[in-house]
């Protein structure tokens, strides 16, 4: 059995028949599932989206909660790219919040205000989407759609702009000119070819101009510079959470009104309304307690809490100009439409293949389907080594799929299980963290704070002393390079782009590191050496 099969039963099961039919009404419906357990919500929520026109918001209790949800939905609806990158038909977008705390500027999340930045430009551009979000993240508001479409930029291939337009606008919108872009909020012009890091990509973007034409626009690595995949068209959005400081701004409800494109309302699915409504009220309470004990008299002026954040009434007052599904263990909405289900979730086994041998085989003589999901290949040969080395056959299909917890419908008749709850292992969220790189390899920002003279160590020549940027020509053309110098004063340029080869020395405090000579085979000698102590203690 696949994962569209696993799915599809979902997809054709009346239930989920009825809530599509509920849903297809052109005013807010509200619907409760009860007796659902474990990861079915993402099984059922994803299966809805997937046949409705409408765009569906999932609220979760707090930040973690949504991040296992979104990883389950990821994974239902996804598909694994050979760069390892999760693509879904419908774009799954994980809204986070961008403060630490209110009115903590300093303590501003900038991966997060990459993430918010990107989901409001899609919700802008796409037909529908699915958004997952928790309290925190809601209670803060977002600029218009009004104000977003006008501090936007599309730029096409083979599009008549001129480079100094293009940068003027980009320093309108905030955007800080530097040497090389490392981070969102930036861009560097280097002849016919403008770098820009926008606020609504997660990688920066490459424009070559010909003349005034854009002759090619490419994506690329902030850390080696090398090209990613070139794209026929770019937007451009600036710092949205900037903008709040001084344009004009509403609740991210209102905005995820402006998603709708056909006569039914978006549907917000929701585990606990009351809950929600107490925390963001909470966060609106806190920004107030902050702004009267030391902003309102500060003197900066800045934004009251009720033009930065919502409060709890707001919140419900909005919640109910949507379809509603609830599903949690609390329900509130009177005159809803109950749906049950027949659901338990997955047993504890504490690591005993005997009970779990028991389970898979009292569901399979029930009529059950066993579906285990794996994290990985490995684990799924793990499972079947295990139950071949105890002599048992069992009926179950392997799915190397990670959900995060397992659950049995009887209706379905669908038993589903996890790896990680069977051998009682610590299940990880995985989460966008903005701008990615190696701890081991240099960044552009580095750079900038190297001096002449400091040391660095090139993967392939060892320790040198850092010489400074230079432009240098190669093949007829300049390019940017750092210049490293070894024993006898021998030189070896690196481009910009092969700055992955390239890390700072890290050595005991006051240590003076010995410089290596270029062609010498003691560094080889030496990387050889530590491949090996490193397999041995591996081995160990």
């Amino acid at each position: 059995m696949t994962l569209r099969e696993v799915l599809e039963r979902f997809e054709r099961d009346t239930r989920t028949g009825k809530i599509v039919s509920e849903l297809g009404n052109s005013v807010p419906s509200r619907i409760q599932l009860r007796g659902l357990a474990g990861s079915a919500p993402a099984f059922i929520g994803a299966a809805t989206a997937q046949i409705t026109d409408q765009s569906h918001l999932f609220i979760l209790p707090d930040k973690e909660t949504a991040a296992y949800f979104l990883n389950d939905v990821e994974s239902l609806l996804g598909e694994l790219r050979e760069d390892g990158e999760t693509v879904t038909q419908i774009p799954v977008l994980f809204f986070p919040s961008s403060y630490r705390r209110p009115y903590q500027v300093e303590e501003t999340d900038n991966a997060n205000v990459l993430l918010r930045a990107e989901v409001l430009d899609r919700i802008r551009r796409e037909k529908r989407v699915i958004v997952v979000s928790y309290p925190a993240a809601l209670s803060e508001m977002v600029v218009t759609r009004q104000l977003l479409e006008r501090n936007t930029l599309r730029l096409h291939r083979g599009e008549k702009i001129s480079i100094a337009f293009v940068t003027d606008l980009l320093q309108s919108y905030g955007f800080e000119q530097v040497d090389y872009v490392y981070e969102a909020g930036q861009f560097a012009v280097r002849g016919g070819i403008v770098d820009v890091f926008s606020f609504a990509h997660e990688n920066p973007y490459r424009l070559e101009f010909f003349g005034d034409d854009v002759d090619s626009i490419r994506s690329f690595d902030a850390l080696t510079q090398l090209s990613l995949k070139s794209i026929e068209h770019l937007t451009i959005i600036p710092n949205v959470q900037g903008k709040l400081l001084s344009e004009s701004r509403d609740s991210f409800f209102r905005y995820f009104e402006t998603a709708r494109h056909g006569d039914s309302p978006n549907v917000i699915w929701i585990s606990d309304i009351e809950l929600t409504e107490g925390e963001i009220e909470k966060d609106f309470q806190a920004a107030v307690k902050i702004y009267d004990e030391q902003i309102k008299d500060a003197t900066i002026s800045r934004l009251p809490p009720s033009e930065q954040y919502i409060n709890g009434e707001t919140f419900r007052e909005q919640l109910l100009g949507y379809s509603i599904v609830e599903n949690g263990n609390r329900f509130l909405l009177k005159d809803a439409e109950a749906i049950a289900y027949a659901m338990s979730p997955q047993p504890s086994f504490q690591k005993n293949f005997e009970l779990l041998t028991q389970a898979l085989s009292k569901y399979t003589t029930g009529g059950f389907t066993n579906l285990i999901f794996t994290d990985s290949p490995k684990q799924s040969e793990r499972l079947y080594k295990i139950f071949e080395d105890i002599g048992r056959k069992l009926d179950y299909h392997p799915m190397v799929v990670s959900i995060h917890e397992g659950f049995t419908d009887s209706s379905l008749k669908l038993a589903c299980f996890t790896d990680h709850q069977i051998f009682e292992r610590y299940h990880r969220f995985r989460l966008r963290d903005g701008f990615q790189r190696k701890k081991e390899a240099m960044s552009l920002k580095e750079l900038r704070g190297l001096n002449p003279g400091d040391y660095v160590v090139h993967i392939d020549h060892g320790v040198g002393r850092f010489g400074g940027l230079e432009k240098i020509e190669v093949s007829g053309k300049i390019q940017e390079a750092i210049r490293l110098v070894y024993r006898d004063n021998d030189i070896v340029y690196v481009s910009i782009h092969s700055l992955h080869r390239v890390s700072k020395f890290a050595g005991k405090d006051g240590e003076v590191p010995r410089i290596d000579k270029i062609g010498s085979v003691v560094w080889q000698n030496l990387k050889a050496k530590t491949k090996i102590r490193v397999r041995e203690i591996a081995f160990d």
